[in-house]
């Protein structure tokens, strides 16, 4: 494996960390009851994401089985859309230690790259990315380099999104 597309791994992983150990800002109710979240929406089918500079918009729960999902490039950037699963029991504390211990080998056996698809600014994805996904925590990522900032992946720039498959 490239070391660019270990190092592009690296920060996704990096960035999906930051991205869980973020909580809620949602204040207490006023009675002192614990506040309770009700799940609002269903589980997305075929859902579209759209790209921004630099960030992924669109539904955080998907459901599992064959999904088709379109991207659709907002942004003034070149966008792609990887999204990228973990096997059960591992994490990506485990992801981060094997890239630390074993820099310039091939990625784990448990980390899985299930699909992409790219756009072009102000278009959507000529062939939508296409995956029969079971339950678990995936994450989109985009490694393009960014034009506007010393070539720097997009991912590094916070472009990933955590998506739970339900």
């Amino acid at each position: 494996m490239h070391r660019t597309t270990r190092t592009a791994i690296a920060l996704l992983l990096g960035g999906s960390l930051l991205l869980t150990a973020c909580g809620s800002d949602d204040p207490e109710p006023a009675d002192g009851t614990t506040p309770t979240t009700e799940a609002t929406t269903e589980a997305a089918t075929d859902p579209t994401i759209v790209a921004e500079d630099f960030a992924f918009d669109g539904p955080d729960t998907w459901a599992a089985g064959p999904q088709s999902v379109t991207l659709e490039n907002d942004g003034e950037e070149d966008h792609e859309m990887v999204l990228v699963g973990l096997d059960e029991g591992y994490t990506i504390d485990d992801v981060l230690t094997e890239i630390q211990e074993n820099p310039e080998g091939d990625p784990p056996p448990w980390v899985q790259i299930v699909g992409g698809t790219f756009a072009k600014p102000g278009t959507t994805s000529e062939q939508p990315l296409k995956a029969d996904l079971q339950p678990g925590t995936y994450t989109l990522v985009c490694f393009v380099p960014s034009k506007a900032n010393d070539g720097q992946p997009h991912a590094a720039l916070g472009m990933v999104k955590e998506i739970t498959v339900a």
